[in-house]
């Protein structure tokens, strides 16, 4: 009880570097020092000055690194030093140094839980502040460090019920409390954080684009947290489509296959979570969770996540074509498609008046695109250089328009073979004609291994 009482006290003397009475030695210390200084150059002040901040800075993360140790070998922290680090440290971070990436990656994931106004009113504000002015490495570290870790870490946790509560609220109407209590709270900085990332990518946008991939990967890392969450939590936290096409149509190919994995990794989600809404429940309710007995909140969202896997399949594989500029209900472009649809007429029109030899609708597949331009280009030179080796007729010049049929399968296999495992297990899994040759091939495996 000691400790605790004196805990603030000690840290704010290390924090700000010393009590009154070692304060009243550094001010005397100041004063000899001005006079002894008093002839020198500026360079020579500066230099004392700095010295002064550096063992300030050294005090200051010296505080950081303690309250860091300690999280990680308790899993929590003091509410003296919560408030602490809520009252005094994070106002005052400024994004930068060795003590922005511990209070990410240690100190804010160790937060207790509490409802989305107090950690708005706490916390929030000052991260939305440094996210949208800071750099794309304090973006990344403010979403991948303290946002998906706090994430994942309070939906493992049970929360306690609010020691406030009437005494006679019985056992089961609490722990319904505090479950919903959970859910809502998750809910809403998911929501805060999705409109948080898409603000980044704006931004980004706007730039010279150098730190948009990053800020790709941070919201790509939050979501993983999300999904780590969702069977314990019993909801489905889905991205909003405004920010799973900006996050799908990257510049870089390890994006897209990251998006893939998301993706394969929600039709888990929402297979486990729909399975669980349907499970009998018996009278009394028992043996089963407190979510299951209303409708799980995100289960709605399946159709969204189907128009997702319609675009990117449509988008990757199909080439399929652009929609036609009369909006009519046999559009095979505009069914199951978000993307397609939300097309305005202007960009359609523009769309429809380029070129005949310029293929719109392949211009982001894995064959033309230049995302994978590298990797076709690398592709096409093997193989037909396999082929002319056996003797077999080649093409005199080499283009993405080779890559069909067979050919676009092999292609398929060798991304996968180049680390593309996601995006290839997303495709086999979503186009018919694939999933029914990995079936084949599955069976022909397990035919050749019995004989």
């Amino acid at each position: 009880a000691r400790l605790r009482v004196c805990l603030p006290h000690m840290l704010f003397e290390e924090y700000y570097g010393a009590s009154e009475t070692s304060m009243r030695d550094i001010e005397t210390e100041d004063e000899d020092a001005s006079s002894i200084y008093e002839g020198d150059s500026d360079d020579d002040i500066s230099c004392v000055a700095s010295t002064c901040t550096n063992r300030k800075e050294a005090g200051k993360l010296r505080v950081v690194q303690a309250l860091s140790s300690l999280a990680k070998h308790t899993d929590m922290l003091p509410s003296e030093a919560e408030n602490f680090i809520l009252d005094e440290i994070l106002p005052s971070w400024d994004g930068s140094g060795k003590i922005g990436r511990i209070i990410c990656n240690d100190l804010i994931p160790s937060l207790k839980p509490t409802s989305f106004r107090d950690i708005k009113k706490r916390v929030l504000r000052y991260l939305c502040k440094l996210y949208l002015c800071g750099s794309p490495r304090i973006k990344f570290a403010i979403v991948s460090g303290a946002l998906a870790s706090l994430v994942r870490r309070w939906g493992r946790l049970e929360w306690a019920v609010q020691s406030n509560k009437k005494p006679s609220i019985t056992t089961t109407t609490a722990t319904t409390s505090n479950v919903e209590c959970k859910q809502r709270t998750l809910r809403e900085l998911i929501q805060w954080t999705d409109n948080l990332l898409l603000g980044g990518l704006i931004a980004e946008a706007s730039s010279d684009g150098s730190g948009h991939e990053l800020v790709r990967l941070s919201a790509l890392d939050f979501y993983d947290a999300v999904c780590d969450i969702c069977d314990q939590c019993n909801f489905v936290a889905s991205p909003t489509p405004a920010l799973v096409y900006r996050l799908f149509l990257s510049s870089t190919a390890l994006c897209v296959d990251r998006v893939c994995a998301l993706l394969l990794r929600y039709k888990d989600v929402f297979e486990r979570i729909k399975a669980k809404s349907r499970a009998p429940i018996d009278a009394q309710g028992i043996g089963h969770d407190v979510a299951t007995n209303k409708e799980i909140w995100g289960l709605e969202r399946v159709a969204l996540f189907n128009c997702f896997i319609w675009d990117f399949c449509s988008i990757l594989w199909r080439c399929s074509p652009i929609p036609s500029l009369n909006e009519g209900q046999g559009d095979s472009a505009r069914m199951n498609s978000i993307l397609f649809t939300d097309i305005p007429r202007e960009t359609l029109l523009a769309l429809h008046h380029l070129p005949s030899d310029f293929k719109v609708a392949s211009a982001l597949s894995l064959t033309h695109g230049a995302v994978f331009s590298g990797f076709a280009s690398d592709f096409l030179d093997k193989y037909y250089k396999k082929r002319r080796e056996r003797g077999d007729d080649c093409p005199t010049s080499l283009s993405a328009d080779l890559l069909t049929g067979s050919v676009k399968v092999k292609y398929l296999d060798y991304l996968k073979e180049e680390g593309f495992v996601h995006l290839h297990g997303f495709l086999i899994t979503f186009v018919g004609s694939l999933a029914e040759r990995e079936k084949k091939k599955t069976k022909k495996r397990a035919e050749n291994i019995v004989c």
